[in-house]
């Protein structure tokens, strides 16, 4: 922790306890900053040996957490139906925003 023995004396109880709980959280964090920065190096490492085609192996996947998939943008056949949707979304945006608004 780093006191000298005549900080260490000074302390109250509660202080030491304080002090004691910040360092174990500070340590954890570091442990788990250490273990993200060794799985992005090893997934790093790896993608030149796997093979074609396959799917690189992710951080998250090394350290067993399951991965979150974003949802894709929905694809439109062609600009005006794409157009349409935008302004279709932007009107119930501000007819949301409308009813919020007025209590309702």
């Amino acid at each position: 922790m780093g006191l000298a023995p005549s900080e260490f004396y000074r302390l109250l109880y509660s202080e030491l306890v304080l002090l004691l709980d910040g360092w174990h959280e500070r340590r954890r964090r570091q442990l788990r900053e250490r273990r993200e920065e060794s799985a992005w190096v090893v997934s790093c490492l790896l993608w030149p040996h796997q093979k074609e085609g396959a799917d690189p192996i992710t951080p998250d996947q090394l350290l067993g957490r399951k991965e979150r998939r974003k949802a894709r943008p929905p694809r439109f056949a062609d600009y005006k139906e794409s157009a349409s949707a935008f302004f279709a979304a932007l009107e119930a945006k501000s007819k949301q925003e409308h009813e919020v608004s007025d209590g309702q």
